[in-house]
């Protein structure tokens, strides 16, 4: 049943990893392999862990790069958007920092969405001063 998706496509670990819970997160994921963290997509092709960095949620997408291997973190969604450019566009420096710490700077300098944009202009557009700072810290452009 954990791997059972709703309406919009989206299954339990999806649901807890949105909201931050990170001990229902590894249960799930201990339980029933990475694969109800990786190849679940909702109906806008986010992932668990796209879910978690857009919500700001640092420990969650920790226990999900931890589970699932880094390249979980690089996956882009229907948008080309990866969890650099979700956690980014909603000022979220301290997840911005904890991807580039477990996967490498290239997730934040690497990536640019349908749009164009990289996480920095994602940022700067809304108004994020620190997480622009971080990021062009790291090397983004």
């Amino acid at each position: 049943m954990a791997t059972v998706a709703d309406d919009y496509c989206e299954t339990p670990v999806h649901l807890a990893a949105a909201e931050g819970h990170e001990s229902t997160v590894r249960a799930l994921v201990e339980l029933c392999g990475p694969e109800v963290a990786t190849v679940a997509e909702n109906d806008g092709g986010k992932t668990p862990v796209h879910l978690a960095a857009e919500g700001g949620h640092e420990s969650t997408v920790r226990a999900l790069v931890e589970l699932c291997g880094p390249e979980v973190a690089t996956v882009a969604d229907d948008y080309c958007e990866t969890t650099v450019h979700l956690a980014a566009a909603e000022g979220h420096e301290s997840t911005v920092r904890a991807l580039v710490e477990l996967c490498g700077p290239e997730v934040a300098t690497a990536a640019e969405n349908d749009g164009g944009k990289t996480p920095v202009h994602l940022a700067a557009e809304g108004r994020h001063c620190s997480t622009v700072r971080e990021l062009v810290e790291l090397g983004a452009s």
